[in-house]
């Protein structure tokens, strides 16, 4: 059912540099995030909408996670709020990984490496290891 997939990551790669910050996007229909690719993950950028629901499928961890960080915003932390029929970031947030950040945003577990993409279709997996 790839029509109901959410649709891949773009990654940019400003100023050709090889070590420079990666910024990217996730998008679909009640998705809109961006962040930063780093050695240490992936950092969600502040203003960034997740998916308020998730799939019966999604894992615990990702779960947990998402709970988490709404339980956080509930002790005035403020960093996932429901808003609009999303889940809403109020700050930068760091993920150790690219498959965690996506699963939290995309409510349903993701491999990060293959499906965050950039604007040729290549995966950060080819981009980042190859």
């Amino acid at each position: 059912m790839s029509g109901s997939r959410p649709k891949t990551v773009q990654i940019c790669l400003p100023g050709g540099n090889a070590r420079s910050v990666r910024v990217a996007e996730i998008t679909s229909r009640t998705v809109q995030a961006t962040g930063e690719y780093t050695e240490d993950g992936l950092v969600v950028h502040s203003g960034s909408k997740a998916r308020l629901e998730v799939v019966p499928s999604i894992t615990d961890s990702i779960e947990r996670k998402r709970e988490n960080l709404q339980e956080v915003f509930l002790s005035e932390e403020g960093v996932l709020e429901k808003e609009d029929g999303t889940l809403l970031l109020r700050q930068n947030h760091a993920f150790g990984s690219p498959s965690a950040a996506a699963g939290v945003m995309l409510g349903r577990s993701s491999n990060g490496w293959r499906d965050w993409t950039d604007r040729e279709g290549r995966t950060l997996d080819e981009i980042e290891r190859s």
